[in-house]
């Protein structure tokens, strides 16, 4: 899963979740609800429609909500789902969900970041850049690896505000920058 940066309404929605779950003392479950109802937006692209959906009764919504979702969530995960079809903000519902399972990652230590190699790594090579970013960091990392054709050779890790280049194509940039500083300044 790639960094994200989320919309103001995502982040509230997700952080009052996650303080919901942390007082009720139900953060693994609401955990794997969120994962289910994730799986569940994205396999069945019908349920957005229908929440999004501006001439259905909000009426409607919170029956079907109700009817589907009542003894299968928490009734936290089910007054979120209620909530954001009152308020009319159900097309942020995957992102909050997506976010509200990084809070929770992060609640237990482990912090989203990106690694953008030239080529496909091994599986070998991934287990060893994890190991060895963990170090870097200090901290557990879940990893996002992409392929970006454009780098040539090399890594481009990105966590929180730090980005480290270590591509061919980040060195030339740089070494450009430098020649072009040096003839500047003669």
């Amino acid at each position: 899963m790639m960094q994200h940066q989320y919309t103001v309404v995502t982040r509230t929605y997700a952080e009052a979740l996650f303080a919901g779950a942390r007082r009720l003392g139900i953060v693994q479950r609401a955990l794997e609800e969120a994962k289910v109802l994730g799986r569940i937006l994205v396999q069945t692209p019908q349920l957005a429609t229908f929440l999004d959906h501006p001439r259905l009764a909000r009426e409607v919504k919170l029956a079907t909500i109700e009817r589907v979702f009542r003894t299968r969530v928490s009734p936290l995960m089910l007054n979120l789902l209620r909530t954001l079809v009152i308020r009319r903000r159900t097309s942020h519902l995957g992102e909050i969900l997506a976010l509200f399972q990084e809070l929770g990652e992060q609640a237990e230590g482990i912090f989203q970041a990106t690694v953008s190699a030239a080529y496909e790594l091994s599986f070998q090579d991934k287990l060893k850049l994890k190991a060895g970013l963990e170090r870097y960091t200090r901290c557990r990392l879940k990893l996002d690896y992409q392929v970006e054709a454009g780098l040539i050779g090399g890594i481009v890790f990105r966590f929180r505000d730090v980005l480290v280049d270590s591509s061919l194509r980040g060195g030339l940039e740089a070494l450009g920058r430098q020649l072009a500083a040096t003839a500047l300044g003669t």
